[in-house]
């Protein structure tokens, strides 16, 4: 079974899932990371965080080979990635329909949120990486755009949607809400 987790850059997702790391004998993968290793098949460096700034006919190829490569695990996985990524004002599907008819198997959405300032602060703070930090517009809109996009998906999959609000100050409660999210899809 795979279980979706997606928000936008700098809500906490891969914060959670590393003290999540293991839970219920749950793989990661972050479809970031993937994209990097595909990208950089063909010749492309910048790093993941450059890559919401290429072509957007380059980032289909690579998130649907990305995609193939996610619709032959075979497990328990925590799949995580991005429903809308944006650059500067222009938003794309993370997961359009071309990747989503891929997965057979998903059991459940999880949509990480926090409010916008926080997102923006942590966009601000984390050193580790390179980061374009947004206008708080712009992070509204990707927000909302989260929100509608997994709706929307949760309706087409036939799957249950979680929502977790990562606060400031927080985290072990948003780890413990994702831990009950998760133990609620996998015991169905």
């Amino acid at each position: 079974m795979l279980v979706v987790v997606a928000g936008s850059h700098g809500v906490g997702k891969t914060t959670i899932l590393k003290r999540c790391a293991g839970y219920k004998e749950m793989k990661s993968v972050v479809v970031g990371d993937l994209m990097l290793e595909e990208a950089e098949k063909i010749g492309f460096r910048g790093g993941k965080d450059k890559i919401r700034r290429m072509k957007p006919e380059q980032q289909v190829k690579l998130r649907e080979a990305v995609f193939r490569r996610i619709s032959r695990l075979r497990g328990n996985y925590i799949i995580d990635t991005h429903f809308v990524v944006g650059s500067e004002g222009r938003y794309v599907q993370g997961l359009p329909y071309s990747v989503i008819r891929l997965l057979k198997n998903v059991g459940g959405l999880i949509c990480i949120d926090a409010p916008t300032k926080e997102i923006i602060g942590r966009q601000v703070s984390d050193k580790s990486r390179k980061r374009e930090i947004e206008e708080e517009m712009f992070v509204d809109a990707e927000r909302t755009m989260n929100m509608s996009v997994s709706s929307y998906l949760s309706w087409y999959l036939d799957v249950p949607m979680y929502f977790i609000e990562n606060r400031n100050g927080r985290l072990e409660e948003s780890v413990r809400t994702f831990k009950n999210a998760v133990s609620a899809l996998i015991n169905g």
